[in-house]
C-alpha cells in the first residue's frame, strides 16, 4: 500500500502536535463513513473545515481521491473480515454480498467503540433479528428464522470460544443421591455456556457449522440447543426442555436446585417432583460436561468430574 503524505496545516496559535492530532481526526472522519469517501469528505470539511486538497499530497497523474480511498476502502474490508470470521456459515447461507449488504447496515448503526475487534459483531444477530418487518413476521413459516438462529449460534460459540471459562477449577465430584436427598446444591451457568432456541433441528445447523451446504430445506421444530466449551473445545449440543429451562433460570444469576426445577416446571408444565429427579440424576453429568457448576455451602465441586 503506498504511503499518503500529509500537508500540515499551519496556523499562528497551533502546535505540530496539535496539527498532527486536527489531521489524524480529519482522516478519521473521512475514510470510516458508511456512505463512502464521498460521504466521509463531506462530514470531514464540515467538522474541520477541510477539503482533501488542503490535507493529502498527490504526485503528478494521481488523484488525492484515489490515494485516500485505498484507506477508506481498507478500512471497511477490515470490519467486514472481522464480521465473517464470527459468521462464517451465516456468510456461505447468505452470499458474499448480501452479507455485505447487512454487515455494512449493522456496521452503519452499530460503528465499532473499541479499541478491540473482537467484539465487533456481539450485536449483529440481534441486529438482523430487529431488521425484520412486522410484516414479515407475521407471514414467516419458519424459513427465515433459520439464518437468523444461525446468527445466535455463531455469535454465541465466538462469545464461548473468548470467554472465561472452568477450565483451570479443581474440584470434587457429586454424589446424584446426594442431590435426590435434597443436597444443598447452587446451580451456576459458566460464562461458556450459551442457550438457544431454534424453530430448526440442531442437525441442520451444524451442516453449515462443520463447513458444508445445504442440499434441502432444513426441517421445522422447536428445539433446544446448548452451546458449551469443555477443555477449551466448544461444541453445540441439543437438549431437553426441561434441562434448558432449568439452565435458563440459572442464567442471570446462581440458582438453587430447587428454584432451577420450579422454573423448568413452571415452563414445561410438568410436576415439580418429576423435574427434581430428572435434574438431580443429570446435574452431576451436565458438570462433568462443562454445561454448569456446582456449589455447595460445605463442598466446591468438579466441573468435570473425576478426571
Amino acid at each position: 500500500m503506498k504511503h499518503i503524505q500529509l500537508q500540515t496545516v499551519e496556523t499562528s496559535n497551533s502546535t505540530d502536535s496539535s496539527d498532527l492530532a486536527s489531521t489524524q481526526r480529519w482522516m478519521i472522519a473521512a475514510i470510516t463513513a458508511p456512505g463512502g469517501l464521498p460521504e466521509g469528505l463531506a462530514q470531514a470539511l464540515k467538522a474541520y473545515n477541510q477539503t482533501i486538497e488542503d490535507v493529502i499530497i498527490a504526485p503528478p497523474g494521481i488523484s488525492p481521491h484515489s490515494r485516500l480511498d485505498i484507506y477508506a476502502q481498507g478500512y471497511w474490508l477490515r470490519l467486514f473480515a472481522c464480521l465473517k470470521a464470527d459468521y462464517p456459515s451465516l456468510q456461505r447461507l447468505l452470499g458474499e454480498p448480501l452479507f455485505e449488504f447487512f454487515a455494512r447496515a449493522y456496521l452503519t448503526n452499530h460503528p465499532s467503540r473499541s479499541f478491540s475487534l473482537y467484539d465487533l459483531g456481539d450485536g449483529f444477530s440481534r441486529f438482523l433479528r430487529h431488521s425484520q418487518s412486522a410484516s414479515v413476521k407475521s407471514v414467516d413459516d419458519g424459513k427465515l428464522y433459520f439464518p437468523l438462529e444461525l446468527a445466535q449460534i455463531e455469535q454465541a460459540i465466538a462469545a464461548s470460544l473468548r470467554a472465561t471459562g472452568i477450565e483451570n477449577n479443581d474440584f470434587k465430584s457429586v454424589d446424584p443421591f446426594n442431590l435426590l436427598l435434597g443436597g444443598n446444591i447452587e446451580i451456576v451457568l459458566p460464562a461458556t455456556t450459551h442457550l438457544v432456541i431454534a424453530h430448526h433441528p440442531l442437525s441442520a445447523f451444524q451442516t453449515l457449522l462443520d463447513g458444508n451446504t445445504l442440499t434441502e430445506p432444513p426441517e421445522t421444530g422447536i428445539s433446544y440447543i446448548c452451546i458449551k466449551r469443555h477443555h477449551y473445545h466448544v461444541s453445540c449440543q441439543e437438549v431437553t426442555d426441561w434441562q434448558f429451562y432449568s439452565l435458563l433460570s440459572a442464567k442471570a444469576k446462581t440458582r438453587t436446585l430447587l428454584e432451577c426445577a420450579t422454573a423448568a416446571a413452571r415452563r414445561t408444565h410438568r410436576p415439580i417432583h418429576e423435574i427434581l429427579a430428572q435434574l438431580s440424576l443429570w446435574l452431576p453429568t451436565a458438570q462433568a460436561g462443562s454445561f454448569i457448576k456446582l456449589n455447595s455451602k460445605n463442598i466446591t465441586l468438579n466441573p468435570h468430574g473425576d478426571e
